[in-house]
C-alpha cells in the first residue's frame, strides 16, 4: 500500500509538472493511452485463461502444496506484488526464511519510494499546487465559453422537465471527476474481463462439476461487476444531491417521477453493461441457454440497481458531497451485503439445471431445457418483491424532511 501510494503521488506530480508546460488534455489523453497499452500488454502476455488452464492441466490429481510459481512469467515476479504473494505462501508453508529476502525487498521499495515523495514533496509541492489551480481556473475559464451538448441553453426534442432533471444528473456526474475516471477505470476492467473469457464452453470437458464451478464462478463475477457498478454509481444518487434538496422538493414535480428519471439516467446504462456481459460469456452455447441467461442477467441487473437505489435512499446523508465516501460508508457495507445474498440466491437456484446441461454435454444425450425454465419463477417472484421494497424504501426518503 505504501508503494503504491508514493508512485501514484509520484506520478500525480510528474503530470502536473507536464501538463504545466503541455496542453492538459494531450497530457490525460497520451498517459490513458499508456495506462491501457499497460494493462492489455500485461493480460496479453499473463493471460489468467492460461494460467487456469496449465492448472487445471493437473486436474484431479493437484496436490495442494504443488509449488505453481514456475507457471507464471518471469518478469511477473520484479513486480512488487509478486514478492508479497511468494512472501505468504514461504509463511503459509512454515517457510518463514525463505519470506524474509521478498519481504526486506519489498520494505526497502516501499521506504525508498517514500523518500523519493518526500524529496519531491519539498520541491515540487507548493509549485504543483498552484499549477492546479491555475489549470483548474483555466479549464472553468474555457468550459464557460463553450456551448456542451448537456447544455441548459441547447434545447432537445425531450419534455423540459425530463430534460431539465437528466442534464442536471448529468452535470452533477461530471463535475466530480473520480466518478467519470472510476467508470473509465471499471469499464476498462470490464472489457480486458470479456476478452479473457472466451472458450469458456471447451474448458474441464470431461468432468461436469468443474465445468458448472467454472461457468458458476463466471456468472456470478457478472453480478458483482452489476453490483459494483451499482454500489458505486446509484447508491450514492440521493445523497449527492447536497442540503440544496428542498428545493427540488418545494417544486411542482412528483417524486415518482423524479425516481423514475434517476434509474432511467443511471440504471439504462447498468443494465447495457449486464447484457453484454451476459452475451459475451454465453454466446458459445445454445441459443435457448444464452436467452434465459441474458433473462436472468436483466432481472437481476434491475433488482440489484433497485436494491442500491433504495438502499442510497435508507442511508442518505445530503451533507457528503464525495461519492466515494458515501459509496464506503456502513449504508453501503449493508447494500453489498444483501447484494451478495441476493446473488448466491440466484446461484442456488441455476446450480443444478447448469449441472445437469453439462453431464448432457459429457455424455452426448439430449437436454431438457425446460429445466431451466423452474429457476424463474422463484428469481421472478423475489426479484419483483425486492424492486417494489426497494423503490418504495426510496420514494419515503425523497419525501421525509431533511
Amino acid at each position: 500500500m505504501l508503494s503504491a501510494g508514493s508512485l501514484g503521488v509520484i506520478i500525480l506530480m510528474l503530470l502536473i509538472r507536464l501538463a504545466s508546460k503541455i496542453n492538459p488534455r494531450k497530457v490525460i489523453y497520451g498517459f490513458a493511452f499508456v495506462y491501457l497499452l499497460f494493462i492489455l500488454l500485461f493480460f496479453k502476455l499473463n493471460s489468467p485463461f492460461d494460467l487456469a488452464n496449465s492448472v487445471l492441466k493437473q486436474y484431479p490429481f493437484i496436490n495442494r502444496d504443488l509449488y505453481f510459481g514456475e507457471l507464471i512469467p518471469a518478469y511477473i515476479k520484479y513486480l512488487p506484488n509478486s514478492w508479497l504473494a511468494e512472501s505468504a505462501y514461504w509463511i503459509s508453508n512454515g517457510l518463514v526464511s525463505y519470506s524474509l529476502p521478498l519481504t526486506f525487498l519489498q520494505l526497502s521499495v516501499s521506504i525508498l519510494l517514500f523518500i523519493i515523495v518526500f524529496l519531491l514533496g519539498r520541491k515540487w509541492y507548493f509549485k504543483t499546487w498552484l499549477m492546479n489551480l491555475s489549470l483548474t481556473a483555466e479549464h472553468i475559464s474555457n468550459k464557460r465559453q463553450k456551448l456542451y451538448l448537456f447544455s441548459f441553453e441547447k434545447i432537445s426534442g425531450l419534455k423540459p422537465l425530463t430534460e431539465s432533471l437528466l442534464k442536471r444528473d448529468f452535470l452533477i456526474f461530471l463535475r466530480d471527476p473520480s466518478q467519470w475516471l472510476h467508470l473509465v477505470v471499471l469499464l476498462l476492467l470490464i472489457f480486458v474481463f470479456l476478452i479473457s473469457v472466451k472458450g469458456i464452453r471447451y474448458v474441464g470437458l470431461g468432468n461436469f462439476y468443474l465445468q458448472t464451478g467454472i461457468y458458476l464462478s463466471v456468472f456470478l463475477f457478472n453480478l458483482l461487476l452489476i453490483s459494483t457498478l451499482s454500489l458505486r454509481f446509484i447508491f450514492p444518487l440521493i445523497s449527492l444531491e447536497g442540503e440544496a434538496y428542498w428545493k427540488l422538493k418545494s417544486a411542482p414535480v412528483d417524486i415518482s417521477f423524479i425516481i423514475k428519471n434517476k434509474i432511467n439516467s443511471f440504471g439504462t446504462f447498468v443494465i447495457m453493461i449486464s447484457l453484454i456481459l451476459s452475451y459475451f460469456t454465453n454466446y458459445r452455447f445454445t441459443f435457448q441457454i444464452e436467452l434465459i441467461a441474458l433473462i436472468i442477467s436483466f432481472a437481476a441487473a434491475v433488482t440489484i440497481i433497485s436494491i442500491n437505489f433504495g438502499m442510497g435512499g435508507l442511508f442518505a446523508n445530503y451533507k457528503e458531497k464525495n461519492a466515494i465516501r458515501i459509496a464506503s460508508s456502513q449504508g453501503a457495507s449493508i447494500t453489498f451485503l444483501i447484494n451478495i445474498v441476493y446473488m448466491l440466491f440466484i446461484i442456488i437456484l441455476i446450480y443444478h439445471p447448469i449441472s445437469k446441461y453439462f453431464l448432457s454435454i459429457m455424455v452426448r444425450k439430449p437436454f431438457d431445457l425446460s429445466a431451466m425454465l423452474y429457476p424463474l419463477i422463484p428469481i421472478t417472484i423475489v426479484s419483483l418483491i425486492s424492486i417494489y421494497i426497494s423503490i418504495d424504501l426510496a420514494r419515503r426518503s425523497l419525501t421525509r424532511d431533511l
